[in-house]
């Protein structure tokens, strides 16, 4: 130190030579495992030393913490860190930690237990399981490597605390679900809608659940029970309001402009969303000038009418009224009339 003042101590650390073409296995410290690269899992040659505990510690130890808070893990112990640090590996390695080698692992039951890598200040779990004491499994990167314990279950998050409200009674029900630590598994998600069995499916993409009701939910409220578990085995479950609307029924028809000279927009808006949805166009005789089939989703729709029959010609100036019918699986078409001047 300033003063004069000196203090020494033995590292002991294994270093590789890496061969980039060949498949390389790297020893861990302290002799807790290995870590196997194929080959070109790294772009260069060169030699590549892995550091212990005594490494790993300090300031760097102190912001894992803080990261493992954050994310539900304790963390159990550092495993290793690398000089030069690779990064992301081109290709996945194949990783073996020998858990005895780790005392602090038999506090926390053994399916918590999992490999995480730091990472721009957060922990990326590396998929594993436990054989023959020990944990084995992919690893995606050479930053510093942690055992962690999982100790969080995954957070369950509708987007209203009223619970889901649903823009028709087959759509299907989406919920936010996450876990910031092993994440959650997608095999190991349930629904129940009123208490009978619902499939559901985990979007890790958009992280949500989804649940599609096995017929469409009547008008009103259904109870939607929820449960789901993260790769460690923690649960979590509740059961929330889901609120189906009616039938779609057309409470508004409109065009624009109106009266129209070459071309006009046919607005219908929707109380809840259709299978289908028609709008057909009639000149004061009654006859049929044009159709077309228009969107039947929950609010407004439009359709475009160019001002031509069926053929193509421009229709005569005159007046015609639009007839809008959406058709639900199930109930009566919901219908609606709007009228509209031609001025050529």
């Amino acid at each position: 130190d300033t003063r004069g003042n000196t203090s020494t101590r033995l590292l002991d650390f294994p270093v590789t030579s890496i061969i980039a073409a060949n498949r390389n296995q790297v020893t861990l410290p302290n002799k807790a495992g290995t870590v196997e690269l194929p080959a070109n899992a790294l772009a260069a040659d060169g030699a590549l030393a892995a550091f212990g505990e005594a490494m790993t510690g300090g300031l760097e130890d102190a912001s894992a913490t803080g990261a493992a808070r954050g994310a539900g893990l304790a963390v159990v112990a550092p495993v290793a860190g690398f000089v030069p640090e690779p990064g992301r590996l081109g290709l996945a390695g194949r990783f073996r930690l020998e858990l005895e080698r780790f005392p602090t692992a038999s506090s926390h039951p053994a399916a918590r237990l999992g490999l995480y890598r730091l990472q721009a200040g957060r922990f990326v779990y590396q998929p594993g399981a436990i054989a023959d004491g020990a944990l084995v499994g992919e690893l995606d990167g050479l930053s510093p490597l942690y055992l962690m314990a999982d100790i969080a279950p995954p957070a369950i998050e509708p987007s209203d605390a009223s619970g889901v409200r649903l823009a028709s009674g087959r759509d299907a029900i989406r919920v936010r679900v996450f876990d910031a630590g092993s994440g959650v598994d997608p095999a190991r998600v349930s629904a129940t809608i009123d208490g009978q069995p619902a499939g559901c499916r985990y979007d890790a993409a958009t992280q949500e659940l989804v649940v599609e009701p096995p017929v469409p939910l009547a008008e009103g409220e259904h109870a939607v029970g929820l449960a789901v578990s993260d790769r460690a085995g923690n649960k979590a479950g509740t059961t929330l309001d889901a609120h189906a609307p009616g039938h779609a029924a057309i409470s508004e028809a409109v065009a624009f402009p109106n009266p129209a000279r070459s071309s006009t927009q046919i607005l219908y808006r929707l109380t809840a969303s259709a299978d289908s949805a028609s709008v057909r166009i009639y000149d004061a005789a009654g006859t049929l000038v044009y159709s077309a089939t228009g969107t039947a989703a929950a609010g407004a729709n439009t359709v475009a009418w160019p001002l031509v029959d069926r053929d193509g010609a421009p229709v005569a100036s005159g007046i015609y009224i639009a007839r809008i019918k959406a058709e639900t699986a199930g109930a009566p078409p919901a219908r609606a009339t709007a009228k509209l001047a031609v001025l050529r």
